[in-house]
C-alpha cells in the first residue's frame, strides 16, 4: 500500500514542518517576483496567474520531476509518508501554483495525497 503524500506551501524563511523534499522556489526561479498587479491581487490558486507561472518550461520540469520522485518514494517497499515543501517569497504565488499542479498530477494515481497552503488558510 502506498504511503501518504503531504504537500505544504509556506513563506520563504518560515520553518517548514517535517519535510522529505523541500524546494525554495524564490532561489530556483529568481525572475519570479510578486510585483505585478496580477500577483498583488491573485494567488497561485487563481487560474490566470497559475497558467502564467506554469507555462515556464523549468517550472513544468520541476513539477514532473517532483511527481516522479514522490511516486517512487511513496510506492517503495519501505515506503513512509512523504512530505513535500514548496516555499516562495510570500508563500502565495509560485509555491502555491507549483504545489497545486503536483497535487493534481499525484492525486489520481496515488490517492492518499493532501495539500495545505500555510499562507492561504482554509484553501487547499
Amino acid at each position: 500500500m502506498a504511503a501518504k503524500i503531504q504537500i505544504v506551501t509556506y513563506r520563504h524563511g518560515d520553518n517548514p514542518p517535517r519535510i522529505n523534499i523541500n524546494f525554495h522556489l524564490s532561489s530556483l526561479f529568481p525572475l519570479h517576483q510578486a510585483n505585478t498587479t496580477d500577483q498583488q491581487t491573485l494567488t497561485g490558486l487563481d487560474q490566470v496567474l497559475a497558467v502564467k507561472l506554469l507555462k515556464q518550461p523549468r517550472v513544468l520540469g520541476l513539477v514532473d520531476g517532483t511527481v516522479r520522485i514522490a511516486t517512487h518514494l511513496a510506492s517503495s517497499e519501505e515506503a513512509r509518508d512523504v512530505w513535500i515543501g514548496f516555499s516562495c517569497s510570500t508563500g502565495k504565488h509560485l509555491s502555491v501554483a507549483v504545489a497545486t499542479q503536483v497535487y493534481r498530477k499525484l492525486k489520481p494515481t496515488m490517492g492518499n495525497v493532501h495539500i495545505a497552503h500555510r499562507e492561504l488558510p482554509g484553501k487547499a
